[in-house]
């Protein structure tokens, strides 16, 4: 049985390039079918408004950052958050929960500009092109 050298180094180099291509792609989430994952948007009128609306959302478990399968701790752009959570909840209850932690912040500071856009999207089938995280 004779092996032809190059139809196996042109395989090897076609794998190859399958490899470097992969790296290339965009980045998906860890497979989880235990629990629910959810992307965040939240767009407030002003600027000033972010630090700590941040900071309620990370007490309330939504992160700035999330980790992909390919084991990378990647950050989210400006004003979107990642959940994740063990229970069976659904995009309408997430977004539920986020206007009433904001509508609390709101009515506590007496903030009448707060004027937040919402959107939640489910995250079980995203594919996402983000860098590195930058946080520790």
């Amino acid at each position: 049985m004779s092996v032809d050298k190059n139809a196996l180094n042109t395989l090897a180099q076609k794998l190859l390039a399958n490899i470097e291509a992969a790296d290339r792609n965009p980045h998906a989430l860890p497979t989880r079918l235990d629990s629910e994952e959810f992307i965040v948007r939240v767009q407030l009128s002003h600027e000033r408004h972010y630090p700590q609306v941040h900071q309620l959302l990370e007490e309330a478990r939504f992160t700035r950052t999330l980790t992909t399968q390919d084991g990378v701790q990647r950050d989210l752009p400006h004003a979107m958050f990642y959940l994740r959570t063990d229970s069976q909840v659904t995009s309408k209850a997430v977004f539920k929960t986020v206007v009433h932690i904001l509508q609390e912040h709101a009515e506590l500071h007496h903030l009448h500009d707060l004027n937040p856009q919402i959107m939640v999207m489910n995250a079980k089938n995203v594919y996402l092109d983000l860098d590195p995280s930058k946080r520790p």
